[in-house]
C-alpha cells in the first residue's frame, strides 16, 4: 500500500527541485512511495511499483543537497533518479555510517 510522504521527504524533495532547477514541484502533493529499502548506509524510497521498475532507463542526478543532522557525525546526501522527467527514486545515503530509521532532527544545505 502506497504511504504519503513524511516531512522530511518531502522537504528534501522541495529543496532538490528549487537547487537543481526541475520542475517537478507541482507533483509533490500526489506524490506517493510504493517501497523503501534500507541498505544499511542508507536507504531508497521508490516512487513507483517494483514490476514497473524493471528495465528502465534512468537520468541520476547526483544533488547539491546535503543534510546536517545529529544523528549522523558526517550527513547525508542524496541521489534523484527520473525516468522520463518523472519521480523514480530518491536514494538516501550516509558517508560510511548507518542511515537513521525513523525521525531525527535535520538541516537541509545547498
Amino acid at each position: 500500500m502506497p504511504r504519503k510522504l513524511s516531512s522530511f521527504e518531502a522537504q528534501v524533495l522541495e529543496k532538490i527541485f528549487e537547487t537543481e532547477g526541475l520542475p517537478l514541484a507541482a507533483a509533490l502533493p500526489g506524490t506517493r512511495i510504493y517501497s523503501e529499502n534500507y541498505t544499511g548506509g542508507g536507504k531508497c524510497l521508490n516512487f513507483i511499483e517494483e514490476d514497473e521498475a524493471e528495465g528502465k532507463e534512468l537520468e541520476i542526478i547526483n544533488t547539491k543537497v546535503s543534510c546536517e543532522t545529529p544523528a549522523l557525525r558526517n550527513g547525508a546526501g542524496f541521489l534523484l533518479y527520473l525516468h522520463q522527467g518523472q519521480l523514480f527514486c530518491l536514494e538516501c545515503f550516509s558517508y560510511g555510517e548507518t542511515y537513521p530509521e525513523g525521525d531525527f532532527a535535520f538541516t537541509l544545505i545547498s
